[in-house]
């Protein structure tokens, strides 16, 4: 990790969609090709699991198949509409963005593996992507930007965009969406698909100078076409034994929007050296960027959304009977530069009922040990989305959205962060030090277990705070 500084928000994201050319390596996930129809053998329906023509081996999810195919320009386009939806939602509409992904699927000049191996490799890639775009980008962003096709001189009139300023990328965010899956989550066992390509916010050190002075693009980002590892036969290796998938799906929400953050200068809130948490699943810049299996990433945290400008806390300059609603910060200073912000949290689905108390609610309780639930991803879709607490495309079938990112919180209740400016500097990694954090929860037990080692007498509560 680097640390940059990074450029401001930006109005636009222009999606650039690249396949490679098509192989066999075992080394990576897929064939190199985006995956353009619905596979086989999945099964959504578990009847279809019992027929004779069907091969038990391949019924691995009998439920809700998250960010199926076909990976397409709908596709992207509705992964992006799901970022923007959570920005819209966190910065409470302080932070919006237009997008388009072109129509054109490119293909590297390489096999997927080469441009695994480092920082410089994903930067070529996503060079060679841009430039293999940039026709179709300049001629969107002229035809989008007032630029008048019937250019007139001189009584003459022409239908060109000839005349048309130089497209401006200062606004612009690239992403570039490769055919696969990215080398972004840590597995049991050993992952044979190692040389996947890891999914980065691309910053100048990673790019050629002289690409940079010619393009005048310094940064981006670059995302595999699914993180389900469902869609694939390798799951059946990284999960050796495992006999139904469903709970092993992860969205590409989170992942999308811990990258977008990096792009609009949120401040990184665990430790980048170590990569433990500072905040855990409190926070988006940090490991609540996966809560909700990747499609339920916790809101921005309130410091981050004070440095955006995005909201402006009640300073209490008295103590006694305080009111705070849902979604309200509060601000108690404790010295010049060092205070508590307040939020109250609420994670209910229903009244008293988060997620966790709808999955349990068929169990099986043996020593306090619950031996089945529901599948997560099935009772999002059958609880949240008849009362519109969840938004899901028809046609793509991508999860757009929900009315309340706190959802996958561990609980709900009053979450207090005590915030010290007098560390937060331009060095990357504010919390570096576990034992003299920038930005940090406080604990209800009085301990300080998020980032250090764990000495909770339930361990579940310790995996939580991870």
């Amino acid at each position: 990790n680097h640390y940059v500084n990074r450029n401001n928000d930006f109005s636009k994201v222009i999606g650039i969609m690249v396949q490679f050319p098509e192989d066999d390596n075992p080394s990576t996930t897929g064939n190199g090709r985006f995956l353009s129809s619905p596979l086989t053998n999945i099964s959504i329906n578990e009847e279809e699991c019992y027929l004779p023509n069907i091969d038990q081996d391949h019924c691995r999810c009998t439920g809700f198949i998250v960010d199926p195919p076909p990976h397409n320009r709908d596709y992207f386009e509705d992964q992006i509409q799901a970022v923007k939806n959570y920005y819209t939602s966190v910065s409470s509409n302080s932070f919006v963005f237009d997008f388009y992904v072109l129509d054109d699927i490119y293909e590297a000049s390489k096999e997927m593996k080469y441009y695994s191996h480092s920082d410089l490799a994903i930067g070529e890639l996503f060079q060679e992507a841009v430039n293999l775009a940039i026709n179709d980008v300049n001629i969107y962003l002229s035809e989008n930007d007032s630029c008048e096709e019937t250019t007139c001189l001189n009584g003459s009139c022409s239908d060109s965009l000839e005349n048309c300023p130089e497209p401006s990328y200062d606004d612009v965010l690239f992403v570039v969406f490769h055919a696969g899956v990215g080398q972004d989550i840590s597995f049991p066992v050993f992952d044979p698909t190692n040389y996947d390509i890891p999914s980065a916010y691309i910053e100048s050190d990673m790019l050629d100078a002289n690409w940079i002075a010619d393009s005048n693009i310094d940064r981006g980002l670059i995302l595999p076409e699914t993180m389900n590892h469902v869609q694939y036969d390798i799951i059946e290796d990284l999960f050796y034994g495992v006999e139904d998938y469903c709970n092993y799906q992860i969205g590409m929400t989170g992942l999308f929007t811990l990258l977008v953050g990096y792009a609009i200068d949120l401040d990184v809130l665990n430790n980048t050296e170590n990569g433990s948490p500072g905040v855990g699943v409190f926070g988006l810049m940090d490991y609540g960027s996966n809560n909700g299996y990747g499609v339920i990433p916790a809101p921005v945290s309130p410091w981050n959304k004070i440095k955006k400008g995005w909201v402006s806390p009640d300073v209490l300059s008295s103590f006694g009977e305080v009111s705070l609603a849902i979604g309200d910060i509060k601000k108690i200073d404790i010295t010049q530069n060092e205070y508590l912000i307040i939020e109250n949290k609420n994670n209910w689905i229903f009244p008293n009922v988060d997620l966790d108390s709808l999955r349990n609610r068929e169990h099986i309780y043996n020593s306090n040990e619950i031996l089945n639930s529901e599948y997560f991803f099935d009772v999002l879709e059958d609880n949240l989305t008849s009362i519109d607490k969840m938004m899901i495309d028809p046609d793509s079938k991508v999860i757009l959205g929900f009315d309340n990112y706190d959802y996958a919180m561990p609980g709900s209740g009053i979450l207090i962060w005590n915030i010290n400016e007098n560390l937060i500097s331009d060095v990357y990694g504010i919390n570096n030090n576990p034992n003299n954090k920038a930005i940090y929860i406080k604990e209800a037990d009085g301990a300080t277990d998020i980032g250090l080692e764990c000495y909770h007498w339930s361990p579940s509560v310790c995996d939580i705070l991870e």
